[in-house]
């Protein structure tokens, strides 16, 4: 037998990386029906032994692919069920509630009836502390303007600048209430601190992360 170069060796085209599964099982049943006539089948034991792998996992990928294809319909209509189902349990037990605040007129009648109950309005949400500040280095040297970053458009601010390093004693209030102030009165290129936080009425909510800024 010649020896074959690099010009004329024969190369397999066989993209498997592109292949479906029905694409592989087709091919091995294409194998396993004109193999078996070919002189290099004949010929060639560890051909023989190499084709009957193929033929025989390509017979379990079409079966265990069948089962997917059947399980994923039969998933689908559980998913269907259950969230029909959920809609309807959940008009139900909406329809309890209301029965219930009609019917009972104490914390300890409803837990009766396995439902937690209060008296009169649920407390407010805890207020989330801003998102930020925007810092805003004016021309002016010694000055500068901050914002709290949150999506409010009115409310009260309470704002607190330090010294760098920061620490639990080092925070200054910055006077005002409203969601932006014009720090002023520092050295240029000093390094400070800044942060905000929402307030209403009583309460107030976390400090944002606090913000440095380089005096311009």
């Amino acid at each position: 037998m010649a020896t074959k170069t690099k010009k004329d060796s024969l190369h397999v085209h066989m993209p498997l990386a592109t292949f479906s599964d029905k694409s592989r099982v087709d091919l091995t049943g294409t194998i396993g029906n004109i193999a078996p006539a070919s002189p290099i089948y004949t010929q060639n034991p560890h051909v023989q032994a190499v084709v009957a792998d193929v033929v025989s996992l390509g017979t379990a990928l079409k079966t265990s692919d069948s089962s997917v294809v059947d399980d994923e319909a039969k998933l689908a209509v559980s998913k269907g069920v259950r969230d029909t189902t959920r809609t309807k349990l959940d008009s139900k037990l909406a329809l309890y509630a209301s029965l219930i605040e009609n019917l009972a007129t104490t914390v300890d009648e409803a837990a009766a009836m396995g439902l937690p109950a209060r008296i009169g309005k649920a407390p407010p949400a805890p207020l989330a502390p801003p998102d930020g500040v925007i810092v805003k280095l004016g021309k002016k040297h010694g000055q500068f303007r901050v914002s709290a970053k949150t999506s409010l458009k009115n409310g009260r601010f309470a704002a607190e600048i330090s010294a760098d390093p920061i620490g639990a004693a080092t925070w200054q209030p910055l006077l005002g209430a409203g969601k932006s102030r014009l720090v002023m009165g520092h050295p240029s290129g000093t390094l400070l601190w800044v942060r905000f936080r929402i307030l209403r009425g009583q309460s107030a909510s976390d400090w944002c992360a606090p913000v440095p800024v380089t005096v311009p």
